[in-house]
Formats: structure tokens, sequence, C-alpha cells
């Protein structure tokens, strides 16, 4: 993980003091039905002759939707959450499995539609999703340092019917090309949406700090919206230049 320069990280420590905390003053209109469980299924098997032999790994993460149509969902969440096992025997073969929950913990499964792993960005489509769920807002400008913002997330797969933790921070600033931000953050918070105060989108968690994890590091705000809107604008082309709807991607 990059390293913080000295007066970063000072100031990323004393925002953190006051700020990391569980924000307990959200207002009721939050959008916590833009929230998305992740969960992953990574089927290993390995054959030898005939006899063959498999494992399931599984992990979850968190994400957010940022369109629904009459098909279904797009969701987005980090890069690493879809990723399949890495470092593995050519014997072995694997096959990643997808599924979103909402907050009313209906569970769908989900393709995986596009991935950046320099940004650490997956967009996902949940066929059948149509209701029961808000689509998050896209901010138009990154939040100014200092400024205070929002994490949704299940860290630790913390996440129950209508409930999703909901954490407080500020904005720290940005550094070796990511976005900081002094939120408590785990496994599970990768993927996690980072609001400012109009509930817009500002960021989102891939990662923490090693040994303070009380800073979480976030794609950088310019090349995530990109991500997003080419995702997206790529999918609806897709659809509308479909002559066989039924086999097309939803």
């Amino acid at each position: 993980m990059r390293g913080v320069m000295m007066s970063t990280l000072i100031f990323v420590l004393s925002l953190t003091i006051s700020c990391g905390t569980m924000n307990s003053n959200i207002e009721d209109n939050f959008p916590r039905d833009g929230f998305a469980f992740i969960s992953k299924t990574v089927e290993l098997k390995k054959c030898i002759g005939e006899k063959c032999m498999t494992m399931d790994l599984r992990s979850t993460g968190s994400g957010y939707v940022v369109r629904v149509t009459e098909k279904g969902a797009y969701i987005v969440t980090a890069a690493h959450v879809c990723d399949g096992e890495s470092g593995l025997l050519e014997t072995v073969t694997q096959k990643v499995k997808m599924k979103v929950s909402t907050i009313l913990l209906e569970t769908y499964d989900a393709e995986i539609l596009k991935k950046d792993a320099e940004i650490d960005a997956c967009l996902l489509f949940a066929e059948g999703l149509t209701t029961g769920v808000s689509v998050i807002p896209l901010a138009m400008k990154p939040p100014k340092k200092g400024e205070r913002v929002y994490n949704l997330a299940a860290p630790m797969g913390v996440f129950n019917y209508d409930m999703v933790p909901i954490f407080e921070g500020r904005y720290a600033g940005e550094d070796g090309g990511q976005d900081l931000y002094t939120l408590p953050a785990t496994f599970g918070s990768s993927g996690s949406m980072l609001l400012n105060s109009k509930g817009e989108l500002v960021g989102m968690v891939h990662s923490v700090l090693a040994k303070f994890r009380n800073v979480a590091i976030s794609s950088p705000f310019h090349k995530l919206m990109r991500f997003i809107r080419s995702g997206l604008r790529d999918a609806s082309i897709h659809e509308w230049a479909c002559v066989a709807p039924e086999k097309c991607a939803k």
C-alpha cells in the first residue's frame, strides 16, 4: 500500500480522533435502500484422471445501485470483490458466482459486466431487481478537504433486514493517486459507497491503511465517475442494439 506523506497523516489523525465514529444523526431519508450486500462464491475444481475434488470459497463485500431498469439493476462494487482466486495451479479450474442482496434481504444472481483493476471497480447487473431499491446519484464535483462524508457498508458481513451500518468521517485529501477518508473499514467494507451531505456518491472504499484501519482508501473521484458512466453507457447501447432480447446482457 502506498505510503502517506507526513503532513497528510497528521491531518488524517486529527480528523480521525473526532470523526471516525458511528453516525447517529443521519437523516431518515438517507438512501439506505441504495445499498447492496455482495456475496461471492468461487467454485474450485481439480481433477486427477476421472476423480475430481471440489471446494467452495465464499466472501462478502458491499456495493451500491447506480441504475434500475425494467430488466434489473446495475450495482458497483470493488473489482477485487468480483475477482477469482489468484496463484492457483493450472490443473485447478474456478468459476465465480456473484449474488446481491437488498436491504430487505431479497437476493438476486449477478453478472459481472466490467472491471477496472487500476481503480478497483466492478460493475454488476442483477436481473429481476427492479423494485425495492433506490439509485445513488453521482456527485458533480469531488469533496473538499475536510468535508463530512458518510459510508454505508457491511464490515465483517454485518448486515441484516432493514439494517446496514452507517459511518461518518471526513475527506482527508489525495495521496499517491488515491483519495483518503477518515473512516473505520475492514473486510466486507470493500466496494461501499461514500456519500456527501446531499446523499451523492463521491467515492468508494476499496482498502484501508495497513495497521491503521481508521483511514479508508477510495478510488479517485474522477476515474470512478468515468468508470460508472462509461459502463452504464455501454450497457445502454448494448440493450438498444440488441436484436434478441432474451440473449442479451440485461
